[in-house]
């Protein structure tokens, strides 16, 4: 698969956001489609993007499943205030990882990736979505002290069966022994 370049995307936010966007809370990169692919170590476009919205105060916020996201570290560090760093981390087993996600970056690469921002004051998020492993709770014992919010969803795409319903109580129980209420599970996960 080719991913397309949108011509002149720069200078196109520069001109949207020339104007006052009244109910513009914060633009979010890219909940749908990385915005760190492996091209973007050549045409720097999400650097430019991310550089216009910090020149206009636009809180962002980065969701990646790539480590390429580190090398606009001193950016987004210099502008922790504006820039939260979000990683998908559907689970910590490198086999499920290859089998379901493999262009992503390794699992423990995402995870140093995370305390790496979370140690310089980026306030960083984790998306266990879709969840694909049974065990959830051992993404939460290994980041738990590197991740300030998570996101919780279940797999409605393949055909992988697993107990939703005992995930998502573990889940609650998990944050409910630790003291913590800084998650949020999805509709389709909350009602398995």
């Amino acid at each position: 698969m080719n991913p397309r370049i949108v011509k002149d995307a720069i200078n196109q936010l520069e001109r949207e956001l020339s104007h006052p966007l009244k109910d513009l809370k914060e633009i979010w990169l890219c909940p749908v489609t990385d915005c760190y692919q492996p091209i973007e170590d050549t045409v720097l476009l999400t650097r430019g993007i991310l550089k216009v919205l910090i020149s206009h105060k636009v809180p962002t916020r980065i969701l990646t499943k790539s480590v390429g996201v580190l090398h606009d570290s001193k950016l987004i560090i210099e502008n922790r205030a504006l820039v939260s760093v979000g990683f998908t981390i559907t689970a910590l087993d490198e086999d499920i990882r290859r089998e379901y996600e493999p262009n992503a970056s390794p699992v423990w690469n995402r995870v140093r990736a995370l305390a790496y921002f979370h140690k310089h004051d980026v306030k960083t998020w984790c998306s266990v979505e879709p969840i694909l492993d049974e065990h959830p709770t051992a993404v939460l014992d290994t980041l738990k002290d590197d991740v300030d919010y998570w996101y919780f969803g279940k797999d409605n795409y393949t055909r992988r069966w697993l107990p939703y319903k005992k995930i998502r109580d573990e889940i609650i129980t998990w944050f409910h022994e630790h003291h913590m209420m800084n998650y949020l599970i999805k509709k389709e996960l909350r009602e398995a």
